[in-house]
């Protein structure tokens, strides 16, 4: 009776397993499908771009807390962060395929490269840096404008705390 209750549970315990391994990973079509809208998308640039620019923040921190490093040196670590960076990318692609696969059916991702397949979709891919870019000034413009409400609301908001 026992070994029968210990094989029920190796064999649903077996199951729990593989489907809960099953579903955290893409399917081989899911997974290039993904991939593939990443790559019409330019998000893969985008990934790269990404990496530049911490490799940027890196350079400016070691700057300001090792003032003795010489241009040389400095152009050594550079060199040696951006070949990890590189090096990993691949890593990085994997991440971002999960997370879309956590968040968008197969359906959708075959949908998703269809439109950015047509020329309009091809289009908005095109404009996409530019209406970031132009998003994020206008944004940054829009806070900036506030600041006079939101000084004069916090220093009466503070005011009456007093």
């Amino acid at each position: 009776m026992k070994k029968g209750i210990f094989t029920l549970a190796a064999i649903i315990l077996s199951g729990v397993l593989a489907t809960s391994s099953f579903a955290t990973t893409p399917d081989a079509a899911k997974r290039a499908d993904i991939a593939h809208l990443l790559e019409l998308t330019n998000a893969t640039a985008m990934g790269q771009q990404f990496a530049n620019a911490t490799l940027v923040e890196i350079m400016q921190i070691l700057k300001l807390h090792r003032p003795d490093l010489d241009a040389k040196g400095l152009d050594v670590i550079v060199a040696d962060i951006s070949d990890v960076l590189n090096e990993n990318m691949g890593s990085f692609n994997e991440l971002i395929i999960n997370i879309y696969d956590q968040h968008i059916s197969h359906e959708d991702v075959k949908a998703m490269i269809a439109f950015y397949e047509t020329d309009a979709g091809k289009r908005l891919i095109e404009l996409m840096p530019t209406l970031i870019q132009e998003g994020m000034v206008a944004g940054q413009q829009w806070a900036e404008s506030l600041q006079p409400q939101l000084q004069a609301r916090i220093t009466k908001r503070l005011a009456a705390t007093e």
